[in-house]
């Protein structure tokens, strides 16, 4: 326990290459905390991060070097203790005959001081990789040891696609090794690549429950993980209202002309067509950028350009005044006018409705899944297809849009319905039809 001001502190432990800095970013939400690279060896001292919560300090974070020599180190030391390993590290390293000796030893003798240093102790697994018997389990004696908090969490987790696991998983060898060492009861499964807001707060759960004993921290830990669902639960409030108004705003969007002659009908509604299809697509990307910042999500380009094969439809008619119409716009009046235009009206078509929602609620859950870029291209969440909106509520849209034309796409707040009550109704049935949907994606 940290001392000076009776914070918690959590070192992030594990292997060379298994994801420990990953994790930290992930549960930072810092996409810059730390180097990441392919290779093993890249984090090579122990570096700190703190967490405050209104000025106080709940916890620190230690991302830590991976542990490459458990085997050498459990032959050759005798009271096994975190500060005896360390010493260990520091002869051998004293000891190395070349320079990339010495920086490996150095490297071990770092993750083990920073382990003699915690309260908890967050160990990253890869689950791909087949674990050495020898290795692993000398590693799992070793912290065993350490008569510390154990947390092992289980990272890069295979998927599942239409009932069948894509990519190696070896969580029952692994589970059964920890269990020989009673390490069994912490597990937490949180994949740095399909970030998982549930798994996440189940982590920040398992350990509180280590900090039961500490009641100031374990307090402060838990506000902590409070706050976050409180924060959580209100992005995703206002990302189904962003969603909502977006839906809305698309209901009321016409693209008209008055007057176009016959000869020019064809060319017009092409033209009308293509710029009202523009403008919609301009509008999604907006919205797009709205929904990231609620998670002040850094790489929001390359959501907001994202390209999806299916384009937004729109609905096209036209519409010749009759005689009546002539007589009505004259003010009763009998004349004889001849009206040779015709009026050209471009909407959206129920399909984009379905698209529109699909996509940002697809948008919604990638963002709550993934730690690294939210793009099409390495994210399977994010696809084309059509969420199915009832259709009382597809023409409550559409009516609403009727009554309220407007050639403009307006964002939340600006959009001036003359039926207030009518917008309210809507609105209302509109949330509550998106927070089941976006409750659906969390359960799938």
């Amino acid at each position: 326990m940290n001392t000076q001001n009776n914070a918690p502190i959590i070192a992030v432990i594990g292997d060379a290459n298994e994801g420990k800095t990953s994790l930290i970013r992930a549960i930072l939400a810092e996409e810059f905390f730390g180097i990441i690279k392919d290779e093993a060896g890249t984090t090579t001292v122990s570096e700190k991060y703190q967490v405050f919560l209104e000025g106080e300090l709940v916890f620190d974070l230690f991302d830590n070097p991976g542990f490459e020599f458990s085997s050498s180190v459990r032959l050759n030391v005798q009271d096994f203790s975190p500060k005896n390993i360390a010493e260990e590290c520091e002869r051998q390293k004293n000891n190395a005959a070349t320079h990339w000796e010495q920086n490996a030893w150095s490297r071990e003798q770092s993750a083990w001081e920073s382990v003699d240093k915690s309260d908890v102790l967050l160990w990253v697994i890869d689950v791909r990789k087949c674990p050495s018997l020898t290795a692993f389990s000398d590693t799992a004696y070793l912290l065993a040891k350490s008569k510390k908090h154990i947390i092992p969490v289980f990272n890069f987790l295979p998927e599942e696609r239409q009932g069948e696991t894509v990519g190696n998983n070896f969580s029952k060898e692994i589970t059964a090794l920890l269990t020989d060492h009673s390490l069994k009861s912490l597990i937490c499964n949180y994949d740095t690549n399909r970030r998982d807001f549930d798994n996440e707060i189940d982590l920040l759960l398992a350990i509180s429950i280590s900090l039961k004993s500490y009641e100031g921290a374990y307090r402060r830990f838990r506000t902590y993980i409070k706050r976050l669902e409180e924060r959580e639960s209100l992005r995703l409030d206002n990302a189904c209202l962003d969603i909502c108004d977006a839906l809305m705003s698309t209901a009321c969007y016409v693209e008209k002309k008055d007057n176009v002659q016959y000869q020019d009908l064809e060319s017009v509604k092409r033209e009308l067509q293509a710029e009202y299809v523009a403008n919609l697509t301009r509008f999604e990307r907006d919205v797009f950028r709205k929904i990231i910042e609620h998670w002040t999500y850094k790489d929001v380009d390359a959501v907001v350009d994202c390209r999806f094969t299916i384009p937004l439809s729109v609905e096209v008619s036209t519409r010749e005044y009759s005689w009546s119409d002539v007589q009505k716009l004259l003010g009763g009046d009998i004349f004889f006018v001849w009206y040779g235009g015709k009026e050209v009206m471009v909407t959206a078509a129920p399909a984009s409705f379905r698209i529109l929602c699909s996509r940002l609620i697809d948008l919604i859950h990638a963002i709550r899944t993934r730690s690294k870029a939210v793009m099409k291209e390495n994210n399977p969440v994010l696809k084309d297809r059509q969420i199915s909106i009832p259709a009382d509520m597809l023409n409550a849209l559409q009516t609403f849009g009727l009554h309220n034309r407007t050639g403009a796409l307006l964002h939340q707040g600006e959009n001036n319905s003359r039926n207030r009550a009518e917008a309210e109704r809507l609105r209302t049935s509109l949330i509550i039809f998106l927070q089941q949907l976006v409750m659906q994606q969390q359960v799938n």
